[in-house]
């Protein structure tokens, strides 16, 4: 038996006993950080204050009024640790900005959101004039969340500073249970009216949805992949470089990537000049949605959903706010489900992924929210359109690895737990890389390490957006470089069916293929794993660069592939497939009956579907029928001789005549059927 992999586990073990450490009650202001700017003349806001332990979770929004004539906002904030020191970890508090209301509304929306860094800067500016230049943001780690003079912070939204009533927004992320008096926090916002902030203002690029190829195939992917807008992360001309350049030139080699940054879309309308830079390939920009009890990408370019899931607090009393006590708050608004989320988000035309939902169970502050904690019932899985399987590097370390990623057998069990409610939900894996391929800690890899493949009809945002919500995707645990794998599915008069389609038959035969092994270098026992409903059924050993089985299986479920391969008696999976969905029955593509119409020599034949697609009716001598099919049911297609056939027919009043009819289902391969009817004419 393979051994355990157990240094990672380790380290999570005592990173999380270190950080539950008793704390005393002293609440500490820990001043406002960073210098005075002398183009900020007035102080909008200048509060403390203190939340219970019992609030986290939330987000606290705090309003301030911005006079006209304002080109910039500054804001300043701090907050202090269990037992009155400042700096460090674990308590968190994240920062977000919002534009004013609409009249009449009490929280501030996702409509007014300007941006949210997270906890990653306590220093920022919102103005007219846009980023500083990427040499100035990219000069050292600690320039990439700087305040710069005269320019907007990354993870905020440039333009005008509309007078009136602004909030800003702590995110209540980790207070310590053990921190009796709660957290101590003070916030500092400024206001400018020179024109240092005015003097230049955003313009930003556009984003094309264009797509990069218009050839159907697998696609290789990162679908969990960070920009710049959160300061601190590698400039994007990096990370899409890393991304896209050929592996001889240090690139992962990928075909797409969804760019997402925490809780903003400032990067959305900026997309079209890093575009250009990598013709061929594809950029769909994305969120993800960063909540307390877990994180999801909401995939695609939409209008902002709000993320919070947490309760939303406003100070109770009137302003101008200079102290508030934890009694001194209120609630505004509930809770909310992640399924509301996630049923705006594909109202939208976008699609959900929950990220990592296993990592850092046992270490919650060690990243705040990570791990998905929510229940199904709050999940909902009909609404949820894909999982992350793996996260991140599968070795671990991630060059030379000894053990395998802990993470990824809990998440696997998740995801298999998801479609055991019948849900159909795609296989997914990502790197969440924010360096670039720059990071070297023990759970950081580079962008494309995991891949995710994606059979697509084009290489486009609404390509990939189809594709994922087939299921038509598998994972390359270890990158791009990993083998390659197919799952063919076919039942007598049905179209071959593919990894993420659904079949119905009396047995289904199955054809599983690996290529591509000895390419990757690694080396191993290699194995070609056959799983029913997420336990394995089949085991064939393989060496060299693949192999091919086939078999037919009568019992019906879902049924994917994986591949395994171990490693001075360590076990990596190197790929994981979404299913092949099998229920045993009727086939769903079948030929009906022909009925003449003796009158004009013509006729219709009935088709049976069970899917969506297109119908083609084609034969020598007759004119070509089609139909777009929206689903399950029987269609008629049209008989319509020509040529010798009609002179026949209007001879002789009776032929018959072969018809080949063509279904190719949504997403799915070509099937084709044959069938001799009669035609008639007085």
């Amino acid at each position: 038996m393979p051994r355990i992999a157990r240094k990672p586990l380790l380290v999570l073990t005592i990173l999380a006993a270190a950080l539950i450490a008793p704390a005393t009650a002293s609440a500490t202001d820990c001043g406002i950080p960073g210098s005075a700017d002398a183009s900020f003349t007035n102080t909008a806001l200048e509060v403390q204050g203190d939340v219970a332990a019992s609030r986290a979770g939330g987000y606290l929004q705090i309003p301030f009024d911005v006079p006209a004539g304002t080109t910039a906002i500054r804001v300043r904030y701090s907050y202090d640790q269990p037992g009155g020191g400042c700096g460090g970890s674990p308590n968190t508090l994240d920062m977000g900005v919002y534009d004013p209301r609409d009249p009449g509304e009490t929280v501030f929306g996702a409509d007014e959101s300007r941006g949210w860094s997270g906890s990653a800067v306590k220093d920022l500016a919102i103005a007219q004039n846009g980023f500083s230049p990427e040499a100035v943001y990219n000069a050292s780690n600690a320039a990439r969340k700087a305040f710069v003079h005269g320019y907007t912070t990354r993870a905020y939204r440039p333009g005008a500073i509309a007078a009136g009533t602004w909030a800003v927004e702590l995110g209540l992320a980790y207070i310590d249970p053990s921190d009796t008096d709660g957290i101590h926090y003070h916030v500092r916002v400024e206001t400018s009216t020179d024109t240092d902030w005015s003097n230049d203002p955003y313009a930003p690029s556009g984003y094309s949805d264009a797509p990069a190829s218009t050839s159907a195939g697998w696609y290789a992917g990162d679908l969990h992949v960070h920009g710049e807008q959160e300061p601190g992360n590698a400039p994007v001309t990096q990370t899409l470089n890393r991304a896209f350049d050929a592996p001889s030139a240090g690139g992962s080699g990928l075909d797409f990537v969804t760019l997402v940054d925490h809780n903003n879309q400032v990067q959305h309308d900026n997309l079209a000049s890093y575009q250009a830079a990598h013709p061929g390939k594809l950029v769909i920009p994305g969120t993800e949605m960063t909540t307390y009890e877990g994180h999801f990408n909401n995939q695609g370019k939409a209008p902002f959903v709000d993320f919070r899931t947490g309760a939303i607090l406003q100070p109770t009393g009137s302003p101008p706010y200079t102290t508030l006590a934890d009694g001194d708050i209120g609630q505004v608004r509930g809770t909310v489900p992640p399924s509301q989320i996630f049923g705006e988000i594909q109202a939208n035309g976008n699609w959900t992924q929950i990220n990592h939902p296993s990592i850092f169970k046992s270490a919650p502050s060690v990243c705040r929210g990570c791990a998905w904690s929510y229940s199904d019932a709050d999940t909902d899985f009909s609404r949820v359109d894909a999982i992350e399987v793996q996260t991140g590097p599968e070795g671990i370390p991630t060059t030379a690895p000894t053990a395998p990623n802990p993470f990824t057998p809990d998440a696997i069990a998740y995801y298999e737990h998801a479609l055991d409610t019948g849900a159909h939900i795609a296989a997914v894996g990502s790197s969440d890389d924010h360096q670039g391929g720059g990071a070297t800690g023990p759970f950081d890899s580079p962008v494309g390490s995991a891949t995710t493949m994606v059979y697509a009809k084009e290489l486009s945002e609404q390509g990939i957006t189809d594709a994922v919500k087939g299921d038509h995707t598998y994972v390359k645990l270890f990158g791009n470089d990993g083998p390659a794998i197919s799952l063919e599915a076919d039942v007598p008069g049905e179209p071959t069916a593919i990894i993420g389609d659904s079949v119905t038959g009396p047995s289904v035969k199955l054809t599983a293929t690996v290529t591509g092994a000895s390419a990757s270098g690694r080396t191993g026992s290699w194995s070609l794993l056959l799983l029913r409903d997420g336990q394995t059924v089949q085991t064939w050993p393989f060496s060299g660069d693949g192999t091919t089985q086939t078999f037919e299986v009568s019992d019906g479920g879902r049924y994917a592939l994986e591949v395994t391969r171990n490693s001075g008696d360590v076990d990596y999976i190197e790929d994981y497939s979404s299913p092949v969905w099998f229920t045993p029955g009727p086939p769903t593509f079948k030929l009906g009956k022909a009925k003449a119409n003796k009158k004009k020599g013509t006729g219709k034949l009935k088709v049976s579907v069970g899917n969506p697609g297109k119908l083609l009716l084609t034969g020598k001598s007759l004119a070509k029928s089609s139909k777009s099919v929206a689903g399950s049911g029987t269609y008629k297609l049209k008989l319509k001789p020509k040529g010798k056939l009609k002179k026949k027919l209007k001879k002789k009043g009776k032929a018959k005549v072969k018809v080949k009819v063509a279904f190719t289902p949504d997403g799915g391969e070509q099937t084709t059927l044959t069938k001799k009817v009669k035609l008639l004419r007085k």
